[in-house]
């Protein structure tokens, strides 16, 4: 558990948000 917490620590939320935007654009 603490190994996968500090692995998203590591992505930036600025990425996260882009990749969720791109895949609502896909899906949509």
């Amino acid at each position: 558990a603490a190994r996968s917490g500090k692995r998203l620590e590591r992505i930036p939320d600025d990425v996260v948000n882009e990749v969720l935007a791109r895949l609502d654009a896909i899906l949509n």
